[in-house]
């Protein structure tokens, strides 16, 4: 009720009187939010200054403003890039059946795994390492298929130390590869396969996702902000796909 009352389908006197009313019809508050913002005239001020509200709700409800924009672009472009690869490769879902239940960017998440969080880039590289390389890659490492300058002057071991500390660094968001370099990975690890494509567009929906998340880590961080990590995790989850 209170969401149907604050987000009228015509501009109302309502929408003047309360800039919530027209958030509303774009972003999707949690139930709990909504309530809350109920007992304060659905005035934002009044609910931050209150005490019922801890750092950790402040990150909650933050996180919720700044991602649902976010969260449906990337979902809008997992369809766009699906139906698309769908039609390169028909049975797109017989060979990769993650993608029917899972979607491309659901693998891309945050989650609670590492230190202190498992970032969606991080998650990229275990998706590309563990869901999309061919047969004759799976048994190596991912790091063994990472391409760089003057690799075949380094002897084995300087050659496996580079490519793991670059894979290190791109893991902890440190820096990511350019377009040239992972082309060319992919193309060790999937060689000819259609599924290039559709896996550079999720490797650069990671890598800008990546950069947000880690700033988001770095505010709660710097605001000792407690239980942060599961806050952070709970407010990338609401991600939904496109039906």
């Amino acid at each position: 009720a209170f969401r149907n009352e604050l987000c009228p389908d015509g501009i109302s006197e309502l929408a003047i009187d309360n800039p919530l009313s027209v958030l509303c019809r774009y972003v999707e508050f949690p139930a709990r939010w909504l309530e809350a913002l109920s007992r304060h005239s659905g005035d934002f001020k009044p609910l931050v200054a209150s005490s019922e509200m801890s750092r950790s709700d402040f990150l909650d409800l933050q996180l919720c403003l700044e991602l649902d924009f976010i969260l449906k672009a990337l979902a809008a472009i997992e369809k766009g890039v699906l139906a698309q690869w769908e039609g390169i490769e028909p049975d797109l879902y017989l060979r990769f059946p993650f993608l029917e239940s899972d979607g491309l960017i659901g693998a891309i998440l945050p989650t609670a795994i590492g230190d202190p969080l498992h970032g969606p880039y991080s998650a990229f590289l275990d998706l590309l390492s563990r869901r999309f390389s061919g047969e004759s890659c799976r048994n190596n490492s991912l790091s063994s298929s990472i391409p760089f300058s003057g690799e075949d002057d380094r002897d084995p071991e300087s050659r496996r130390e580079t490519q793991k500390d670059l894979l290190k660094k791109w893991r902890k968001g440190i820096s990511y590869p350019s377009f040239d370099v992972m082309s060319k990975l992919l193309d060790r690890r999937i060689p000819g396969s259609s599924a290039k494509l559709g896996i550079q567009v999720v490797e650069r929906c990671a890598r800008a996702l990546d950069r947000i998340f880690r700033r988001h880590v770095e505010y709660a961080v710097s605001h000792s902000v407690d239980g942060y990590e599961e806050v952070i995790v709970r407010a990338y989850g609401r991600y939904k796909r496109m039906a």
